[in-house]
């Protein structure tokens, strides 16, 4: 089934309405017809079984069907360094089919260094939401590294490319606030590493894999969580 992303402002009573480029996307490119069914994601958790009811030449509406809530499993931020623009895209997109509610995007001494671009980064996201079938938009910020409150974090896993990097026991649960530390692709500095490495709730991870691209990386440092877990 198709997945849309729905504003608020699409929903109205029984009937959601659709105009420009979102309409266009759905009559022009993927060709939708009269009486098909199509689920709608509010990135809230939401989401919505919707069928086709009239189609125009520029809007549509379609009628709701039945609805239901689908409620976060784990609070998981996401924390990574600012890579190139390509990258970037990529990493937004793993993030979000891994049900990864915040992302947090850093400069740091080793990353790029260009303004992000938003409306970009929320364009990537709703394609993957729709992809994905995530019921959750990730909500993407700027931050600095020492601007972020590690304190409101009960559990930090931060990966690191040193083998003799200190270490912090934590047993993990589903159930905690947790951030995943992902460095730019040339890596956090030493003086970075510091930030995380002294936090009394954070364990650093080294694993014996190849040099990874950040992309690459996220998704495997949360499938080494996901495997934790279980």
């Amino acid at each position: 089934m198709r997945a849309i992303y729905l504003n608020k402002y699409h929903i109205q009573g029984e009937e959601i309405f659709l105009e420009g480029d979102e309409a266009h996307h759905l009559i022009n490119v993927l060709r939708i017809k009269n009486g098909e069914k199509v689920l709608g994601l509010d990135g809230e958790g939401g989401k919505y079984f919707l069928q086709i009811d009239t189609i125009k030449k520029k809007s549509l509406s379609l009628i709701l069907l039945g609805k239901e809530f689908i409620a976060s499993e784990y609070s998981f931020t996401l924390l990574v360094g600012k890579v190139k623009k390509e990258a970037m895209d990529l990493s937004l997109k793993v993030a979000c089919e891994l049900g990864i509610n915040t992302i947090l995007v850093a400069q740091t001494q080793y990353s790029q260094s260009y303004p992000l671009n938003f409306k970009r980064m929320q364009r990537v996201l709703v394609s993957a939401l729709e992809q994905s079938n995530n019921a959750y938009l990730p909500q993407v910020k700027e931050v600095a590294l020492d601007e972020v409150d590690y304190k409101s974090y009960e559990q930090i896993i931060y990966f690191s490319s040193r083998k003799n990097v200190q270490k912090n026991e934590i047993s993990l649960s589903q159930k905690k606030k947790v951030l995943l530390v992902i460095g730019p692709e040339g890596g956090f500095s030493e003086k970075e590493e510091l930030i995380f490495t002294n936090k009394k709730n954070a364990t650093a991870v080294h694993l014996p894999t190849n040099i990874m691209r950040t992309p690459t990386a996220i998704a495997c440092g949360h499938g080494y969580y996901l495997g934790a877990l279980s």
